[in-house]
């Protein structure tokens, strides 16, 4: 059974009419706030030999018969959860080539103190593998 109302054609669904409807005013979403540019970003050629730690994994890996350079960036990364541009941080990234396969190690600062993040090597038939440790990068290498 419809409303009579629907049968005159003034319903968007057979048992709501019209005049049913909420037309109370909407929720505000909250507007996107536009995220900060990096202060200095890793393109901007910053070498990133700061830090014993990444001058010391670099001179591993080549040690090892790789290439590869560190730079320096500092800018806020977006919040884990949120999204939205956490506290203003300096990273050091070591980029590493040997042939067909490519390494690459984050060392960031978190709070007062850094640590290794992000390590990944990938390429020569394998998918990109991520390690948990700075030692177990190292010994993929």
């Amino acid at each position: 059974m419809t409303a009579p109302e629907c049968e005159a054609g003034t319903c968007i669904h057979p048992a709501i009419p019209f005049a049913e409807l909420d037309y109370s005013p909407r929720v505000k979403l909250e507007e996107a706030t536009s995220y900060p540019a990096p202060h200095i970003t890793s393109a901007d050629g910053i070498t990133g030999a700061g830090k014993a730690a990444v001058t010391d994994a670099l001179k591993y890996a080549t040690g090892r018969g790789w290439v590869g350079s560190s730079t320096y960036a500092r800018g806020h990364l977006p919040h884990a959860k949120t999204g939205r541009p956490g506290a203003l941080s300096d990273s050091y990234a070591v980029r590493l080539r040997k042939g067909d396969r490519y390494a690459v190690a984050v060392y960031r600062k978190a709070g007062q103190s850094w640590k290794w993040d992000s390590l990944y090597t990938w390429g020569a038939g394998e998918g990109r593998v991520r390690y948990l440790a700075i030692t177990a990068w190292l010994d993929a290498l």
